[in-house]
């Protein structure tokens, strides 16, 4: 949904950027499918086979560390978005907040 999301941004705001972000959320979505695909056959197996776990936990640490490193590009993104933005406008109709 957020992909969804992100790409609708990239037409509105006709910036590129966020159609980079949609992607990369999309691909890791893929690989949350992934994970529940392999859960699901853990889970039927009824095997605690240590590999399967393994691989299992590979995959969420990849989610984590890809969705990570989207949302600090996504935040850096909006934070030099918005400077340009209120830099742009007349002299004291806009600030950004604190931080």
């Amino acid at each position: 949904l957020y992909a969804a999301f992100l790409q609708q941004a990239a037409e509105v705001l006709e910036d590129p950027r966020y159609l980079d972000f949609s992607t990369r959320l999309t691909a890791i979505g893929d690989t949350w499918r992934a994970f529940a695909g392999k859960s699901a056959r853990i889970f039927r197996s009824q095997k605690a086979e240590p590999a399967a776990f393994l691989e299992a936990a590979a995959l969420v640490r990849d989610c984590g560390q890809r969705e990570r490193a989207l949302f600090d590009d996504v935040y850096v993104h909006e934070k030099s978005r918005a400077s340009r933005v209120v830099s742009a406008l007349p002299a004291g109709q806009a600030q950004l907040p604190p931080g």
